[in-house]
Protein backbone atom coordinates (compact mmCIF):
# COMPACT_ATOMS: atom_id res chain seq x y z
CA UNK A 1 0.00 0.00 0.00
CA UNK A 2 1.20 3.51 -0.78
CA UNK A 3 2.14 5.48 2.28
CA UNK A 4 0.09 8.58 2.95
CA UNK A 5 3.32 10.58 2.71
CA UNK A 6 3.76 9.69 -0.99
CA UNK A 7 0.14 10.50 -1.82
CA UNK A 8 0.60 13.80 0.05
CA UNK A 9 3.80 14.52 -1.91
CA UNK A 10 1.96 13.89 -5.21
CA UNK A 11 -0.88 16.20 -4.13
CA UNK A 12 1.57 18.82 -2.81
CA UNK A 13 3.47 18.82 -6.12
CA UNK A 14 0.28 19.63 -8.05
CA UNK A 15 -0.62 22.31 -5.47
CA UNK A 16 2.82 23.89 -5.98
CA UNK A 17 2.36 23.67 -9.76
CA UNK A 18 -0.95 25.56 -9.51
CA UNK A 19 0.71 28.23 -7.38
CA UNK A 20 3.53 28.55 -9.94
CA UNK A 21 1.12 29.11 -12.83
CA UNK A 22 -1.24 31.34 -10.87
CA UNK A 23 -4.12 28.86 -10.72
CA UNK A 24 -4.37 27.83 -14.38
CA UNK A 25 -1.99 26.99 -17.20
CA UNK A 26 -2.45 27.49 -20.94
CA UNK A 27 -1.96 24.78 -23.54
CA UNK A 28 -2.97 23.94 -27.08
CA UNK A 29 -6.33 22.17 -27.22
CA UNK A 30 -6.51 18.66 -28.66
CA UNK A 31 -10.05 18.35 -30.03
CA UNK A 32 -9.54 14.60 -30.52
CA UNK A 33 -8.96 14.10 -26.81
CA UNK A 34 -11.20 16.09 -24.49
CA UNK A 35 -9.68 16.50 -21.04
CA UNK A 36 -11.33 17.04 -17.66
CA UNK A 37 -8.44 19.45 -17.01
CA UNK A 38 -9.91 22.08 -19.39
CA UNK A 39 -11.48 25.13 -17.76
CA UNK A 40 -13.69 25.98 -20.71
CA UNK A 41 -13.75 26.04 -24.46
CA UNK A 42 -10.65 26.81 -26.52
CA UNK A 43 -10.04 30.42 -27.46
CA UNK A 44 -9.85 31.67 -31.06
CA UNK A 45 -6.21 30.54 -31.25
CA UNK A 46 -7.08 26.97 -30.16
CA UNK A 47 -5.64 27.39 -26.66
CA UNK A 48 -7.29 26.26 -23.43
CA UNK A 49 -6.84 27.26 -19.84
CA UNK A 50 -6.41 24.17 -17.71
CA UNK A 51 -5.51 22.88 -14.31
CA UNK A 52 -4.68 19.40 -13.03
CA UNK A 53 -7.73 17.33 -12.09
CA UNK A 54 -8.01 14.38 -9.72
CA UNK A 55 -8.64 11.19 -11.65
CA UNK A 56 -12.28 10.18 -11.43
CA UNK A 57 -11.54 6.56 -12.30
CA UNK A 58 -8.36 4.60 -11.78
CA UNK A 59 -6.75 3.33 -14.96
CA UNK A 60 -6.06 -0.36 -15.37
CA UNK A 61 -2.45 -1.32 -14.70
CA UNK A 62 -2.61 -4.92 -15.98
CA UNK A 63 -0.37 -4.27 -19.00
CA UNK A 64 2.27 -2.71 -16.73
CA UNK A 65 2.01 -5.58 -14.24
CA UNK A 66 2.56 -8.04 -17.09
CA UNK A 67 5.56 -6.09 -18.40
CA UNK A 68 7.16 -5.86 -14.97
CA UNK A 69 6.41 -9.45 -14.03
CA UNK A 70 5.25 -8.04 -10.69
CA UNK A 71 2.79 -5.53 -9.31
CA UNK A 72 3.83 -1.93 -9.90
CA UNK A 73 5.42 -0.31 -6.85
CA UNK A 74 2.81 1.46 -4.71
CA UNK A 75 4.54 4.82 -5.32
CA UNK A 76 4.24 4.31 -9.09
CA UNK A 77 0.56 3.49 -8.66
CA UNK A 78 0.09 6.76 -6.75
CA UNK A 79 1.82 8.70 -9.56
CA UNK A 80 -0.05 6.99 -12.42
CA UNK A 81 -3.54 6.96 -10.91
CA UNK A 82 -3.98 10.12 -8.81
CA UNK A 83 -4.03 13.16 -11.16
CA UNK A 84 -4.63 14.05 -14.79
CA UNK A 85 -2.59 16.93 -16.20
CA UNK A 86 -1.35 18.28 -19.49
CA UNK A 87 2.44 18.46 -19.90
CA UNK A 88 4.16 19.85 -16.82
CA UNK A 89 7.73 21.09 -16.78
CA UNK A 90 9.87 21.46 -13.68
CA UNK A 91 13.46 21.92 -12.56
CA UNK A 92 15.55 19.67 -10.40
CA UNK A 93 18.49 21.90 -9.56
CA UNK A 94 19.67 23.09 -12.97
CA UNK A 95 18.06 20.19 -14.86
CA UNK A 96 14.94 21.10 -16.86
CA UNK A 97 12.53 18.19 -17.22
CA UNK A 98 9.07 17.31 -18.52
CA UNK A 99 6.99 15.05 -16.31
CA UNK A 100 5.20 12.05 -17.79
CA UNK A 101 1.53 12.88 -17.24
CA UNK A 102 -1.78 12.12 -18.92
CA UNK A 103 -4.79 14.38 -19.40
CA UNK A 104 -7.70 11.92 -19.64
CA UNK A 105 -8.75 8.32 -19.11
CA UNK A 106 -7.60 7.46 -22.65
CA UNK A 107 -4.34 9.29 -22.03
CA UNK A 108 -3.83 7.30 -18.81
CA UNK A 109 -4.19 4.04 -20.73
CA UNK A 110 -1.56 5.23 -23.23
CA UNK A 111 0.74 6.43 -20.42
CA UNK A 112 0.56 3.00 -18.76
CA UNK A 113 1.18 1.29 -22.13
CA UNK A 114 4.27 3.52 -22.68
CA UNK A 115 5.50 2.66 -19.17
CA UNK A 116 5.00 -1.05 -19.95
CA UNK A 117 6.97 -0.71 -23.20
CA UNK A 118 9.75 1.11 -21.36
CA UNK A 119 9.85 -1.60 -18.67
CA UNK A 120 10.01 -4.35 -21.32
CA UNK A 121 12.82 -2.61 -23.20
CA UNK A 122 14.72 -2.02 -19.98
CA UNK A 123 14.35 -5.65 -18.92
CA UNK A 124 15.59 -6.72 -22.36
CA UNK A 125 18.84 -4.87 -21.63
CA UNK A 126 19.20 -6.66 -18.28
CA UNK A 127 18.47 -3.66 -16.08
CA UNK A 128 16.31 -3.44 -12.98
CA UNK A 129 12.68 -2.83 -13.92
CA UNK A 130 11.87 0.90 -13.93
CA UNK A 131 8.83 3.06 -14.61
CA UNK A 132 9.44 6.43 -16.30
CA UNK A 133 8.49 9.58 -14.38
CA UNK A 134 10.03 12.37 -16.47
CA UNK A 135 12.37 13.12 -19.35
CA UNK A 136 15.28 15.50 -19.00
CA UNK A 137 15.02 18.07 -21.80
CA UNK A 138 18.75 17.60 -22.49
CA UNK A 139 18.41 13.80 -22.39
CA UNK A 140 17.95 11.02 -19.91
CA UNK A 141 14.96 9.61 -18.07
CA UNK A 142 14.02 9.94 -14.41
CA UNK A 143 12.43 6.65 -13.42
CA UNK A 144 11.20 4.73 -10.39
CA UNK A 145 12.81 1.36 -9.71
CA UNK A 146 9.91 -1.02 -9.30
CA UNK A 147 11.77 -3.32 -6.90
CA UNK A 148 12.95 -0.64 -4.44
CA UNK A 149 10.86 2.49 -5.06
CA UNK A 150 14.05 4.50 -5.53
CA UNK A 151 14.22 7.26 -8.16
CA UNK A 152 17.06 6.84 -10.66
CA UNK A 153 18.41 8.79 -13.63
CA UNK A 154 18.96 6.70 -16.74
CA UNK A 155 20.83 7.46 -19.95
CA UNK A 156 21.12 5.10 -22.87
CA UNK A 157 24.26 2.98 -22.67
CA UNK A 158 25.14 4.06 -19.13
CA UNK A 159 24.35 2.50 -15.74
CA UNK A 160 21.39 4.02 -13.89
CA UNK A 161 22.40 6.60 -11.28
CA UNK A 162 20.52 6.53 -7.99
CA UNK A 163 19.23 9.87 -6.78
CA UNK A 164 19.16 8.47 -3.24
CA UNK A 165 15.49 9.11 -2.65
CA UNK A 166 12.01 7.81 -3.26
CA UNK A 167 9.19 9.43 -5.21
CA UNK A 168 7.97 11.65 -2.35
CA UNK A 169 11.36 13.27 -1.73
CA UNK A 170 12.00 13.59 -5.49
CA UNK A 171 8.69 15.39 -6.02
CA UNK A 172 9.43 17.65 -3.05
CA UNK A 173 12.76 18.61 -4.68
CA UNK A 174 11.14 19.60 -7.99
CA UNK A 175 10.43 23.26 -8.73
CA UNK A 176 7.39 23.44 -11.03
CA UNK A 177 7.77 25.85 -13.95
CA UNK A 178 5.10 28.19 -15.26
CA UNK A 179 5.56 28.32 -19.02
Amino acid sequence: MTSRAVEDAVDDFFTRYLAAVGGAAISEDDPDEPTPCALGAPDDDGMIRWRPARQSSVCALDVLTDALGARPHADAVAWLTRWWALPIEARLGDVHLCLDTSASAGGSARQVARAAGYARAHAGRGGAPTIPLAVGLLGGVFALRNDTGEVVFERSGRPARSLGCGLGAWLDALAPLAL
